[in-house]
């Protein structure tokens, strides 16, 4: 501008001042002037100054006479205003005046216009300047800001020849955000800021172009979270330190969820006490319990145990779904540590109440079957009262059954209350006494004797098992079997499940033991034999086994007799004996029966003598006439003959 338009400007503004017209200090009357100075500068370089600001293509690159990005002044510069450049008189005479619109000052401006890649921004003061819309880029303020929309600008320069003011949105944010800084730290108040980015022990947060650092732990009160879940998230820190100078700011999310976490507390304790009934969200489910937001800064806490009246309450707490809002009572407020404790149960009576009323001894009540353990099963009367089943009181069998073949796992069933302990809340249950004991009639039912039906439920190298009814198993011995095999070898008959009859022998009630039979069921075939074969009678027999001191005969099914040696032959029956050979027939006289030991001893020896006494007395009835010496001498004959032949 030249010295002649200067000194018109400067005489003007002073006339203006020093008119008695003008009202003093009057802000008003001098933006009016200025105003009209400015519009007159630019009315005659409108053209010119509009062909020589670029608005595209701005890539980094000046604009008109806008400071490149990497030239910005960082948060911790001091803005001097005694440093910034005078271009001439008239800046210094216009700085004078309204100091608030000169170089380095901060205002609030108007979008009134978007060219290309700039905004137009009305500072007022009938000034209108330029900011890259690249700035707001940086800021990330992009889809905030739009025509008509008022914005705070740094501005970065300011001439009265006619060019537009340069301005800055990166400055002010960065001027402003130390201020604000500054004043949160005096005050323990908080600011916002982005996380940036995620580094080894931390995230950088972004406080409006002021870059801060918060530490992995400071993010919760657990200090577990995945910081990468919260990038590009704006957050609320507490400022832990500030110095401008050294560019370090350390902040903290924890700090201030604890202050809000403090202030909601305080609020919480003048709003509820003990025994309030509260909703809140489920926030978290753990093994020991359930987390329930009741505001955004704290929780209360329900224990495991205050679930549910239910000893174990996991059905109840998979029926919870997390983020669902739920009622609690308040048990207790622990002012110290800030601790709610809640309970869920607590919202019903305790089941417990009453309970003999309830559940007297002796009644019978029906439960569903929770848990089947090794020593018997629990079974629900109703959510919190549970009572045992002990494994001797599910079946009148004295056999100890398989639970699980009696009951299964949520089954409905009835059962009698034997015994109830309120003080400890146990209760004794009995399934097998919701029924009459078996044993009981049973004697008058299965007389000994008596031939029954049966189920065979079990082998043993003993005997067979034979439920004859419910609950009610007899036991068939190995030697009840058959009359003739006691061995163990009858058994491979019989298999588990096979129905049989057998006949009672002994019952004993009280011991709860029935002793069964099949072999009697049929006639003792020793009994038979010997019967028909008394003592002195003779029977013929196929030898089936030689020993030293004697022979066996089988003289009937599975029934043998037995030769002694000195029954074999008169005369030398140790060299008889060696001539008797396996399978041979062999006849025989019974000489003597032990019924008890069901044994039979024969003889060969005897048997002779009976037959020499039948052939001597056939012989005499075809001999009549002969003399008796003539008989004994044919005999004499014999006995040689058969003696030289042996």
């Amino acid at each position: 501008m030249e010295d002649k338009n200067i000194k018109e400007v400067e005489g003007k503004i002073e006339g203006s001042i020093l008119s008695s017209h003008a009202p003093k200090n009057n802000d008003s009357s001098l933006q009016n002037i200025i105003g009209d100075i400015r519009e007159e500068l630019l009315s005659k370089n409108k053209e010119e100054l509009k062909s020589a600001t670029p608005i595209t293509n701005i890539e980094g690159t000046v604009i008109g006479e806008i400071t490149p990005f990497d030239n910005y002044l960082t948060a911790d510069e001091t803005l001097d205003k005694t440093t910034i450049p005078k271009d001439n008189q008239m800046e210094e005479i216009i700085e004078d005046i309204i100091p608030e619109k000169r170089e380095g000052a901060i205002v609030e401006g108007v979008i009134v216009d978007i060219l290309g890649q700039n905004l137009l921004i009305d500072i007022g003061d009938k000034a209108e300047g330029l900011l890259s819309v690249d700035e707001l880029k940086f800021t990330r303020e992009m889809d905030k800001y739009h025509k008509g929309d008022k914005i705070e600008v740094f501005i970065e320069r300011r001439r009265f020849d006619g060019a537009e003011p340069v301005l800055s949105r990166i400055k002010a944010k960065k001027i402003l955000a130390s201020s604000k800084i500054k004043k949160a730290s005096l005050s323990k108040d908080y600011i916002e800021g982005v996380v940036e980015e995620v580094i080894k022990e931390g995230s950088i947060i972004d406080v409006d172009g002021i870059k801060g650092f918060c530490h992995k732990t400071q993010f919760s009160a657990s200090g577990k979270i995945d910081l990468k879940s919260l990038l590009n998230k704006k957050l609320k820190f507490m400022v832990i330190e500030y110095q401008q100078s050294k560019n370090k700011l350390t902040l903290s999310h924890r700090a201030y969820l604890d202050n809000e976490r403090d202030k909601a507390f305080e609020k919480f304790l003048k709003e509820k006490q003990v025994g309030d009934i509260i909703e809140g969200k489920i926030k978290n489910i753990t093994n020991f319990g359930v987390f329930i937001e009741l505001t955004p800064y704290f929780d209360g806490l329900v224990q495991r145990n205050d679930i549910s009246w239910r000893s174990n309450p996991e059905k109840d707490i998979k029926s919870l779904s997390l983020g669902n809002k739920i009622k609690t009572v308040i048990l207790n407020i622990e002012k110290e540590s800030k601790k709610v404790k809640l309970g869920i149960k607590q919202l019903t009576p305790d089941p417990w109440l009453n309970i003999k009323q309830k559940y007297p001894p002796q009644s019978v009540v029906k439960g569903r079957v929770l848990n089947i353990t090794d020593f018997g099963a629990f079974v629900e009367l109703e959510p919190g009262v549970e009572g045992l089943i002990h494994i001797s009181d599910l079946s009148w069998s004295k056999k100890i059954p398989k639970i699980k073949d009696i009951i299964k796992e949520n089954q409905i069933i009835e059962v009698r209350v034997l015994e109830l302990k309120e003080e400890e809340k146990k209760i004794s249950l009995s399934l097998k006494h919701v029924s009459i004991d078996p044993w009981i009639i049973v004697a008058e039912n299965y007389p000994v004797g008596s031939v029954v039906k049966g189920r065979i439920t079990g082998i043993t190298n003993f005997g067979m098992f034979v439920e004859i009814e419910n609950d009610v198993e007899g036991l068939v011995p190995v030697e009840e079997i058959s009359w003739t095999d006691a061995s163990r070898n009858v058994l491979k008959k019989y298999h588990i499940g096979q129905i049989i009859e057998t006949c009672v022998l002994t019952i004993d009630p009280k011991e709860k033991k029935i002793k069964l039979g099949i072999k009697q069921l049929k006639e003792d075939p020793f009994n038979i034999l010997i019967k028909n074969y008394p003592e002195g009678s003779i029977i013929e027999g196929k030898v089936v086994r030689v020993i030293n001191n004697g022979v066996f005969l089988s003289i009937s099914e599975n029934i043998d007799g037995f030769i002694p040696l000195n029954h074999i032959a008169e005369e030398k029956p140790d060299i008889a004996i060696k001539n008797i050979r396996i399978g041979e027939m062999i006849k025989t006289k019974v000489i003597k029966i032990y019924a008890a030991e069901r044994k039979i001893t024969l003889s060969v020896k005897e048997y002779l003598k009976v037959k020499e006494l039948e052939e001597m007395k056939q012989y005499m009835k075809g001999t009549q006439g002969f003399s008796l010496g003539d008989i004994l001498k044919d005999k004499l004959d014999n006995l040689i003959k058969d003696a030289a032949t042996s």
